[in-house]
């Protein structure tokens, strides 16, 4: 299946030939330098503690994970992939069964439903947040393939909280549950609650580039029901309930894997989730000098919903050129991205996928998107040269 051009994603040509930008899009060595004495004490105490492995500093971090989110439980697993996959199968997903979703994200939402046995179908998307319309999915469960939809994955684009209010009685109405791919929104609100507690089960990513960061891969799980937080417990760690037992008396008790965080990283994400509320600030004054700065230019600004308080992983515009408007930007020493472009139902190894509809507000989306930089690697004075270059180029 051919992609148009105008969805091809930026992974040849100039936009990465900049061997030092200005105004660098990623910068994970640079958090890693201003955390190194941290990051390094964190990786002293596991190894003087002599327990790499099923050691204290997992589950610290989960208790600490799901009091910040306000969560009753977190499960700290290997990487969001395996939090994802964790979380359907704690919630019975299986082989016959369809997963609602959508196309505008990367492949470890689709790929997760996959692993599990289960389906996807893609349903489209808001045009403001790029995520998932609760009249798209109402649409999707009344067709015929709605009476085999098991579960809703939602994903919060970009940082931007699905609207749960509206999506998670639909799932209710049908007896489903609703889980949200929330990699890239951890610290996101919506009404004053935080992403953790929105939906029954809560994915989250802490790889290299995401908004909590650790050195390497990691995710968690996180739900209010006891009942599921021990089953994901259980299923991350060979079957096993471990919590306040001997073990004499540990069973296998689930068919399980072994896809438990390691010490080494729980203990690094201990040491970085105090950061985490100054990261979010950041990024948000980040977002509202960039709304500031470029309102009257040609661009579709993004736009939070009501009662919503995002966590700007991406500051994404939309505009007539976006691959022309990159390369100009890179030419003055700004990197830019076109993330989650082209939709998955275009790649190769998802392109068989059902849809729900044609899609035409995702593809649309897709053919104008634009992430400029933003993030605590950046100052003030960058997100101004952003902002000045960008006027320039468009006037």
């Amino acid at each position: 299946m051919s992609i148009p051009d105008d969805l091809l994603p930026d992974t040849t040509g100039p936009l990465h030939m900049t061997p030092s930008p200005l105004v660098p899009f990623y910068d994970d060595a640079a958090l890693i330098r201003a955390d190194r004495a941290a990051i390094d004490a964190a990786l002293g105490r596991v190894l003087d503690a002599g327990s790499p492995d099923w050691g204290p500093e997992g589950p610290a971090f989960e208790a600490d994970l799901a009091g910040w989110c306000g969560a009753a439980h977190a499960v700290a697993v290997a990487s969001g992939t395996q939090a994802l996959v964790l979380a359907l199968r704690a919630l019975g997903i299986g082989p016959g069964h369809v997963v609602a979703t959508v196309a505008n994200t990367d492949s470890p939402t689709p790929s997760a439903i996959r692993q599990v046995g289960a389906r996807p179908v893609f349903v489209d998307i808001e045009p403001k947040t790029r995520c998932m319309d609760p009249e798209a999915l109402a649409a999707c469960l009344a067709s015929p393939v709605g009476t085999e939809v098991r579960a809703v994955l939602t994903v919060d684009m970009h940082g931007h909280p699905a609207d749960a209010d509206r999506i998670r009685p639909l799932a209710r109405e049908r007896g489903i549950p609703m889980i949200s791919d929330a990699c890239i929104s951890l610290g996101a609100e919506d009404r004053g609650r935080k992403v953790g507690t929105l939906a029954d089960v809560t994915c989250v990513s802490f790889g290299g580039s995401k908004l909590l960061p650790t050195v390497g891969t990691g995710g968690a799980c996180l739900t209010d029901d006891p009942a599921t937080g021990r089953r994901m417990r259980m299923l991350a760690g060979y079957g096993q309930d471990r919590m306040n037992r001997a073990p004499a008396d540990w069973r296998y008790e689930l068919d399980a894997m072994n896809v438990r965080m390691g010490e080494l990283q729980a203990a690094i994400l201990r040491t970085r989730l105090p950061r985490l509320d100054g990261w979010l600030s950041c990024r948000r004054a980040q977002a509202r000098q960039y709304a500031e700065g470029l309102a009257g230019l040609p661009l579709d600004l993004p736009e939070a919903r009501a009662g919503t308080l995002p966590a700007w992983r991406n500051y994404t515009i939309g505009c007539d050129d976006p691959m022309g408007l990159a390369e100009a930007l890179l030419a003055r020493g700004i990197v830019t991205r076109r993330l989650y472009a082209p939709p998955m139902h275009h790649e190769p190894g998802y392109s068989t996928i059902a849809r729900a509809s044609d899609l035409a507000r995702t593809e649309a989306a897709a053919r104008r998107l634009l992430c400029l930089p933003i993030g605590p690697h950046l100052t003030t004075a960058q997100i101004a040269q952003v902002v000045t270059a960008l006027s320039q180029i468009l006037s």
